[in-house]
Formats: C-alpha cells, structure tokens, sequence
C-alpha cells in the first residue's frame, strides 16, 4: 500500500505532532500597509536567516524591498479531518505564537500553550511566529493532538492512521520520499528528521520510513531518488539497512514509473543517456547502477532486500526491452 504525500490540506493525519504536516512558511507584514491588509503571503521567507531545521532565527525580520517588517505563518486546511479538542503547542526558545480561526489559544506559559480546536467558519487555522528572539527563537514546535502530550515520543502515530494500515504487509514510501520530480541530489539534499515539517519537496526522513515499518512490523518499499549521486546511494542503502528490523523485507527501486514523461526523471534520464543507445535502453545504466550499489551494500544480506525494476503492464515491449538489458543476476522482481 502507497502512502500518500504529506500536506496541510491532507486527511490521513499520519502524526500526533501536526506540525511535521503544516504547510511551509509563508511571511507576512507585521502591520497593514497604508490602511490596507496584510498581503497573504509576501513570499520572502527565503531571505529570512533560519536555522538548520527551518526555523526563522529571528522575528520581526526587515526585508529589503518589503515595505513593513516580516512574520512567519504555517497554516492547516483540513481541520475538519482532524479531532476536535484540547491540543497542546509546545516549544523551545523564547518569543510570541498566535494561533487564529479554527484554533483558540485557551491558557498558556513560556513553551506551551493550550489551543482549542474545532472546525468552524474557516475549516482551517494558522499558527504564526509573531516574535522570536535573535539568541534564542522559537524552535521545536510540535503542536499536539489530543491526550498525546505525554506519548508522543514513543507513541508518534495517529492511532486512526495505524488501524487503517494494519492490513498491509508492505508499505511503500514513493510518496513520502517525494520521488516523482525529485530534486535529491547529494546526500545532504535529503529530508532530515528536525525539519519543523515534512510536508515539502524533500519528503519524510529515510528514518522516519523505517520507524513505521519498525512500529507496523510491515516489510519497506523504498524508491532511489532519480538523480541521486552514488554517495547518496551509498548512504541511503545503509540508513536503512542499519534502522529497519532485519526480519523486514526491503524492496528497492529505481525511481518511479520511469516510461511516464509527465514526469522529470523520465524526461532528464532520457536526456542524459547515450544518445547513441535507444529509449527505453538507454536508462538501463542508471537502473543498474543503483541497484548494483544496494546489493554491494547488502553483502552478506542480501536475503533481506529484494531489488525490484519497476515496469508497465501495458508496454510489455518496454518492460521486455529494459529486463533483457539488465544483468539478470542484479534483480529479483520485476
């Protein structure tokens, strides 16, 4: 079974902490401009300084060219999906959060606020960043579901997402790991697992992948991301050999639907191919590549993994054309 990608605007609600699926900061003026209001969105978060994880390192923030002072915002737009009630904010850092519309802000003190929600007139809430000190902003928010305030770390899953996935023996992450149009290049491109969401181009955590299978007991789906260097491969292989319980199954594939041009990989790895060579052989060397990698990785154990070449049903001329191309001992599934 698919997971879907993570978005503010999602239902599945994989996670206590909503915050790893808020949408990605948006900046605002921090008063109306000339009496009006407050642009949505003025789109400057990129010149704002952050932290690591994604945090603005300072709040208010000038801008140049902007015509006020910036704030940062998230927002969610599915709060009738998600549970009504007492929902706990917490957070490092000092400064001032404001939540609005379907998120009420009942009590709070430094790091932790109690928030109300229930969905109402908007169907959505925002959360914004209103000031964060320079020397020690706001970081780490994790903005709790109900009753979850003291389980989260070890129980991080939505109980309602959980029982919908129990049925499954294998989880695939195609999806999570933003594999159609990646932009992974390097190992340091990946997502990491401090990042304030996860709900980007750069997907969910190779760990928090391996978390899920661990939790589920199910076996792993993984996809290389299409342009990814031989050391991302490398280091991609061995997070998640040495994180998923060995008795888990690993399947592993070359990107995803590699014959469909509306998307990138299938257009950039049919650009950079020997040109020499015919579509679809010519992605043959990319293919074989990675999973070469996977199995020199899995030396000894390569029990535990089973290398998949992914194939379209309905062009058995493609997918008979790319099989016979590769090493035949370099794939267990098709």
């Amino acid at each position: 079974m698919n997971l879907y990608t993570l978005y503010d605007w999602g239902t599945e609600n994989p996670f206590v902490n909503i915050m790893k699926f808020c949408k990605p900061w948006g900046t605002q003026n921090v008063v109306p401009v000339n009496g009006g209001q407050n642009s949505w969105n003025t789109g400057v978060i990129d010149q704002i300084p952050q932290d690591a994880d994604g945090y603005p390192l300072e709040l208010p923030f000038h801008v140049s060219g902007q015509e006020t002072l910036q704030v940062a915002y998230t927002v969610w737009t599915n709060t009738p999906a998600l549970p009504s009630g007492e929902y706990i904010v917490l957070y490092d850092g000092e400064g001032e959060i404001n939540l609005w519309c379907d998120a009420i802000i009942i009590s709070q003190t430094p790091g932790r606020i109690v928030v109300n929600v229930t969905a109402g007139l908007c169907s959505m809430m925002q959360l914004k960043i209103s000031r964060s000190a320079s020397g020690n902003h706001i970081r780490n928010i994790r903005f709790l579901m109900p009753g979850t305030e003291f389980t989260y770390q070890t129980q991080p899953y939505n109980q309602d997402w959980i029982n919908k996935l129990k049925p499954f023996k294998t989880i695939r992450f195609m999806d999570w790991g933003a594999t159609n149009n990646s932009p992974h290049i390097s190992w340091n491109d990946r997502a990491q697992t401090g990042n304030y969401t996860w709900a980007t181009k750069q997907g969910v955590p190779y760990e928090e992948m391996a978390r899920v299978c661990n939790y589920l007991n199910s076996d792993m789906w993984i996809n290389i991301p299409h342009k990814a260097d031989n050391n991302y491969i490398t280091q991609m292989a061995d997070l998640i050999r040495n994180n998923l319980n060995p008795n888990l199954k690993i399947y592993v594939e070359y990107s995803n639907e590699l014959w469909n041009p509306t998307f990138e990989q299938t257009t950039y790895l049919n650009s950079i191919g020997n040109q020499n060579v015919p579509w679809p052989e010519r992605i043959v060397p990319f293919i074989q590549n990675a999973l070469d990698i996977w199995t020199t990785r899995f030396t000894g154990q390569l029990n535990r993994i089973v290398r998949v070449v992914g194939m379209h049903s309905i062009s058995p001329d493609v997918s008979e054309r790319i099989c016979s191309t590769m090493n035949i001992s370099s794939y267990d599934a098709v």
